[in-house]
């Protein structure tokens, strides 16, 4: 694919969906699998290994968004790959040196959470051990899978990556399933396998990467930090950090205090609806993924019209999937817990918390829409000082919330101040960016959609009832014909949707 085609943005979107759309659906799958054969505190560690990784990729530092941007930004330059040999060159330099940091310091640290943090009756801590530090070197790959995918994302082709994110979830979920099923359900052999994966996984980006860059950048070899390049893009890339570690640990300190305040086998439910919440904000990645380069390249073109266009319209798309997916989870909480654990204590306490923590994630996404924006036009300033704020009021609050009221109470928060950064700080940007288009487009593009969903999802709530006690593959089978039944009616309050299917109408 040359770097300097244009791909379709409704192909990448489809691409997106279909790659996204299959590791959620094995990953349901194989979810009460993996709790079968490994047992809840065994999958504790999954839930762990999770945490973990998200806090250690605060080392980003912003560097595999950066690498990302600045290829799409060349990409709508004439000569704009001429010095990108000097900028990877770089990058790859300093992610190896991270994930050697990474690796050693996860070996380190790995007796102390074994022996201390962890909370485990059937696993020693020498097997808990040995596991955070294969998850150590795992973490380490996943710096370059996460660096080379960004960069593919910079080129769109996305229709490439996602044949690799089947290809992959499907050795990564299935193939463990196997493993555990007629191998051995052992969690070291489960970790081990993840370990083979990931360098697999990192071999196969690396490849693709390389092989978009135009030839006068494969061509040099050389290994020397640029530092005048970090110079360059250290304002863009230091905001992306500084608010990338703020965002984990407002996301992820309710999650870290849990795991050293329930027993691992209790964090491995949590786990499921943390995994179910989080699938929320998986749902909006492929469409932030094939809109982000078109509307930075617009940008760097001065094509600031058709960058809104194309803003607007990836907001009523976002808004309409994320939101649908979610309100099903919000009026079937329990039944999509018992269908997942197939446990009768974990659905009863754990329905109220999952409703709080989708409610949360899907207002999350519909809050983060401004981040992109203000990506495509490489001003995150008022993204840093948004985060900042938010930084010194929720850590406390979500400290003493979760501490004394756990799991309910911190996905309550959660909530409610995603709920006021959504309707505060996205007016804030929008009023700097674009002037007179927040209440318009507030009221035009995503309040009916909000509203559409809400009503079709009560009425729903109020016709349809799925009894506990029918098998589980019954209860998946309803809440599956639910849920497309729900996504589908919500898509005329789309207004890019409905032009379109209008236009094809009276055509």
């Amino acid at each position: 694919m040359s770097y300097k085609k244009t791909a379709s943005i409704k192909l990448n979107v489809i691409a997106n969906y279909a790659g996204q759309g299959y590791t959620i659906a094995v990953a349901v799958i194989c979810t009460p699998l993996y709790l079968q054969y490994l047992g809840a505190e065994s999958y504790g560690l999954v839930g762990f290994f999770i945490i973990m990784q998200n806090w250690l990729n605060l080392l980003d530092m912003g560097l595999s968004a950066t690498l990302g941007r600045q290829v799409a930004f060349a990409r709508g330059q004439i000569n704009g790959f001429e010095k990108f040999n000097n900028l990877l060159r770089s990058f790859e330099i300093v992610f190896s040196a991270l994930a050697i940091s990474i690796v050693l310091g996860v070996y380190f640290g790995s007796d102390w959470l074994a022996y201390k943090w962890i909370k485990a009756t059937l696993l020693s801590p020498e097997s808990i051990s040995y596991c955070i530090n294969i998850m150590g070197i795992i973490i380490g790959l996943r710096f370059f899978s996460t660096t080379y995918r960004s960069g593919i994302i910079g080129f769109e082709d996305q229709i490439w990556i996602n044949k690799v994110v089947v290809a992959i979830a499907s050795l990564k979920y299935i193939g463990a399933f196997f493993i555990l099923a007629y191998i051995s359900n052992d969690v070291e052999l489960f970790f081990e396998y993840q370990l083979v994966i990931a360098i697999l996984e990192a071999g196969i980006l690396g490849s693709r990467f390389y092989y978009n860059l135009p030839p006068s950048v494969i061509g040099k070899k050389w290994f020397k930090v640029d530092w005048s390049i970090f110079r360059k893009i250290l304002p863009f890339s230091m905001s992306i950090t500084y608010t990338s570690a703020i965002q984990i640990i407002i996301t992820q300190f309710d999650r870290l205090l849990l795991s050293g305040l329930l027993s691992l086998k209790i964090f491995g439910y949590f786990s499921i609806i943390i995994i179910v919440s989080g699938g929320i904000i998986s749902l909006s990645i492929p469409l932030f993924m094939a809109f982000q380069p078109r509307m930075t390249l617009l940008a760097a073109k001065g094509s600031i019209d058709e960058m809104i266009s194309a803003y607007v319209n990836m907001t009523q798309i976002v808004t309409w999937i994320t939101f649908s997916s979610a309100m099903l989870i919000i009026i079937y909480p329990q039944e999509i817990l018992y269908v997942l654990t197939g446990d009768n204590r974990t659905y009863i306490w754990g329905g109220e918390a999952l409703r709080w923590y989708v409610l949360g994630s899907s207002t999350y996404v519909m809050g983060s829409f401004q981040f992109y924006l203000q990506s495509a036009l490489g001003k995150l300033r008022l993204y840093v000082i948004g985060t900042t704020l938010s930084l010194m009021v929720q850590v406390p609050l979500i400290y003493f919330v979760t501490t004394k009221y756990g799991a309910i109470g911190a996905s309550q928060l959660w909530f409610a101040f995603s709920l006021i950064w959504f309707f505060g700080w996205t007016l804030v940007v929008h009023r700097k960016f674009i002037p007179k288009f927040h209440f318009k487009w507030l009221i035009k593009d995503i309040l009916p959609i909000l509203l559409c969903t809400v009503a079709l999802s009560y009425l729903i709530k109020n016709t349809i009832y799925i009894d506990i006690s029918e098998t589980r593959i019954s209860m998946l089978l309803k809440l599956t014909i639910i849920g497309t039944v729900l996504l589908f009616a919500t898509s005329v309050s789309v207004p890019s949707i409905r032009n379109k299917v209008l236009r094809k109408v009276i055509g």
